[in-house]
């Protein structure tokens, strides 16, 4: 990203640990449309089973959210996770149909935002890359994964959110294939809030709803 470009986002990152502030893109790709990473040799993944997850907990070297526990249970959203000798490199959920605030904030709970996605359509959340292991394209990997299982579940679309400041995802995504086709916004400091939704709360034939911490009537 050029430093033009992060200067200019500057104060906004400053200004999100003042209040809340939260701009969120939503990129869609078709699934098509989406280059191909295979993933590395030394690597295996697996789709969780909520028994395959507390097993994986066990090891002190996995640092996994209890969160997942309940996304998995809960929320009935898949998780898929890439291995390196039983230790956790990566991880990505994935949800059709409603999708919970709870799968889709920016870690202040305010800004949860549900979304309801059209049939076609899948929603790809939590992807995560251990740092040390960054670099090997397993962030790509991952989501070739998820678009071959949704595609061939019939799935022709997948989504993602991201924070607009977000430089790293925003990069990874785009070259892959993914656009914007939307944002919404939220800035709320106390009871003084303002928050901007796109037209009839609609991105083409995706619904979204309402953040958890609008208050603005």
């Amino acid at each position: 990203m050029p430093l033009l470009t992060r200067l200019r986002y500057l104060p906004y990152r400053i200004t999100r640990r003042i209040l809340t502030l939260n701009i969120s893109c939503f990129l869609e790709a078709r699934i098509e449309s989406i280059q191909s990473e295979p993933l590395p040799a030394d690597y295996q993944f697996e789709w969780l089973t909520v028994a395959r997850l507390t097993e994986l907990r066990e090891n002190p070297e996995n640092s996994i959210s209890d969160t997942w526990n309940s996304l998995l249970e809960i929320h009935q959203a898949e998780c898929l996770v890439v291995l390196a000798d039983e230790v956790v490199v990566g991880l990505a959920g994935v949800k059709t149909g409603m999708v919970s605030g709870e799968l889709n904030h920016d870690g202040d709970l305010r800004t949860k935002l549900p979304i309801e996605l059209p049939a076609d359509m899948a929603y790809l959340f939590g992807v995560h890359v251990v740092p040390r292991y960054r670099g090997k394209r397993l962030y790509a990997a991952m989501v070739s994964l998820i678009a071959e299982r949704m595609s061939d579940r019939g799935g022709k679309r997948l989504l993602l959110t991201t924070e607009c400041s977000n430089f790293r995802a925003l990069k990874s995504v785009r070259r892959m294939g993914f656009t914007q086709v939307g944002h919404t916004v939220l800035i709320r400091a106390g009871r003084i809030c303002w928050a901007n939704y796109p037209n009839e709360n609609q991105i083409g034939d995706i619904r979204v709803g309402r953040y958890a911490g609008d208050v603005s009537g």
